[in-house]
Order: structure tokens, then sequence, then C-alpha cells
């Protein structure tokens, strides 16, 4: 994964133009209800942030989930609309077209199902029904691994829930939300956070280092021990090379 800004404590200062902005971690749920976009700075040139519920300002988010549709629905040229679904069942959208060539790519190449990361601009469209469309407009499409996947879930919530209950997030952006939303949805994104950490522990389980083999603790274990180790696994050769026994075993269940 390539977004060395996703760490970023919320309580960060809102920057100028000329200064990347932080990434902002959070559940489909918050980002799907956020349907205003403010630029609190007065040049044209400074950065606009999406307002979600538990109070993000947003210039750039990321999510996590798997790909459940890639659809084309372009006319004159590509533009591919991708559906994710995330760990609690909650849906985001993301739109790549021609200035997104890299995203959109990347995007085309997929075959739902798959773990991805998101990283892009939030964008809000209405809809004909007087509805907010709120959708990613991507910068990176990362493929990922289901741990990382539900690694990124869990923190995207935990994110979410600091900002709900004040921890994390700054006072101008929870003012905004405070104005826009009122506690309107709160209670739903609060409760989308909390189900996406209770899916993450039902699918890895509390403690699920501890029930692999990582490769730290293998590379502490001398040959004999990786040998004894290595004849639980039919597939691994137990006469290989203590560094070719250590890669066998990364990541295997730990026998009961």
């Amino acid at each position: 994964m390539s977004d060395s800004n996703s760490g970023t404590d919320e309580s960060s200062e809102f920057m100028n133009s000329g200064s990347r902005q932080p990434t902002k971690r959070m559940v489909p749920t918050d980002f799907t209800n956020a349907n205003h976009i403010t630029q609190p700075g007065d040049g044209d040139q400074d950065p606009k942030f999406l307002i979600t519920p538990s109070g993000a300002g947003a210039n750039r988010v990321m999510l996590a989930g798997v790909v459940t549709d890639v659809e084309d629905v372009g006319e004159d040229q590509a533009y591919l609309r991708m559906r994710c679904t995330d760990v609690a069942g909650n849906d985001f959208l993301t739109y790549a077209g021609q200035y997104q060539k890299d995203a959109r790519n990347d995007i085309a190449e997929l075959d739902a199902p798959e773990f991805v990361q998101v990283i892009g601009k939030p964008n809000t469209l209405e809809t004909d029904d007087g509805g907010v469309l709120t959708s990613v407009r991507p910068e990176v499409v990362n493929t990922i691994s289901k741990r990382e996947y539900f690694a990124l879930c869990a923190e995207n919530a935990q994110h979410t829930i600091k900002r709900l209950t004040g921890e994390q997030g700054h006072e101008f952006f929870h003012a905004e939300a405070d104005d826009l939303y009122g506690d309107e949805f709160d209670e739903e994104v609060y409760e989308a956070a909390v189900e996406t950490l209770e899916r993450v522990v039902e699918k890895v389980g509390a403690g699920a280092g501890q029930d692999e083999f990582s490769r730290s603790d293998l590379e502490e274990m001398d040959y004999d021990e990786l040998r004894g180790l290595a004849t639980e696994f039919d597939e691994v050769n137990g006469n290989a090379s203590a560094d070719a026994l250590v890669d066998a075993l990364t990541d295997k269940p730990v026998p009961a």
C-alpha cells in the first residue's frame, strides 16, 4: 500500500493550498451519508473538504472494500464505475474517467471479488430525485490481501468512532458537521463502525496473530523447532533449509 498519509492524526490543522492533505479514514456509511463539500479558504486554489457526519473534513479519503461490480458507464470514452462492499455490508462507489487514467486502468484489470484499498478525492453529485450521490474519484486503487483488508476495515472503524466521540478531529469540521447534520446520522454511523469491528473479529478471530505463525516468531526458533513444526503440515518440506521453512510456515495456523 502506498498511502504515506493514511495514518495521519485527524486533529491536524487543515492545510493551505500548497500542502498535500492528510487522508481521512472512515467507514462507508460515514462517507455516503456526507452530502456537503466546503472550501474554508478564500483562494480559488484552496482545498475543498467533504464534511462527514462523524466530523471529518476530508479532502482525500481512504476506504476499503470488496469489489462487487465494475461497469463502463461512459459514452464517448471509458468511464468506469466500481462498486465495493465493506465487511459490514455497506457500499461505496468509485468513478474513474480520463482524468484518473492510472486508477481507471487498475480498475479495468480487476476481477470481482477482490479486496481493494481506494484512495482519492470525494465527489458529490445531485441526483434526479434531489438526493446527493457521494463517490470517490480515485487516485490509487490497490489490491490487498485478506489480512490487510480486515486490518484496514478495523482501522477505518476506529478512526470513525474516535471522531464521533471527540477523541479525533478538528473543531472547525466538527462544528460544520453539527450545523449540517446535527445528530441525524450519528447513531447509524456509530453502529456501522461498531458492526465493522464485530465482523472483523468474527472473520479473523480476536488475537488472530496468536493463531498463526508470524515471521518474527519463526525466525527466533532454531532449526530443530522449525523442522518439528513442519511435520504438522503435509505440504511443507521438513528437510528444507531454515530460511525455506520460515517462508513455508509464515501465516500457517498454529496447531491446536
